[in-house]
């Protein structure tokens, strides 16, 4: 499965964090299904557990990949909060990001 990467050609809001080129969020969706299938027919042949273990862990992988820049954009927090954090808008606010991830866990 690729990963999204940090790099310097996207929406600097969201920390650059973007799918690698030409590959969009639905063709990802679409490989991740595409894996699972692939994983669960396997696992009626072996019936192995770790399968089972290793499709959750891919699909939960998948669901907080694409989460990313939805819960990395800083833009919309109030500035109470940015500065409470000790962020100002643009630098990547890590505690807030952080909050922000641990908020949806």
């Amino acid at each position: 499965m690729t990963s999204p990467t940090l790099d310097n050609h996207h929406d600097p809001k969201t920390l650059k964090w973007r799918n690698p080129l030409g590959v969009s969020r639905e063709q990802q969706g679409q490989l991740a299904n595409t894996i699972e299938q692939l994983n669960r027919r396997r696992n009626q042949t072996v019936i192995n557990p770790e399968i089972d273990t290793r499709i959750a862990s891919y699909k939960m992988a998948f669901r907080m990949q694409t989460s990313v820049p939805e819960w990395m954009d800083v833009s919309n927090e109030p500035g109470n909060v940015l500065e409470m954090y000790g962020a100002t808008p643009g630098d990547g606010s890590t505690l807030r990001i952080a909050r922000s991830a641990a908020g949806r866990a």
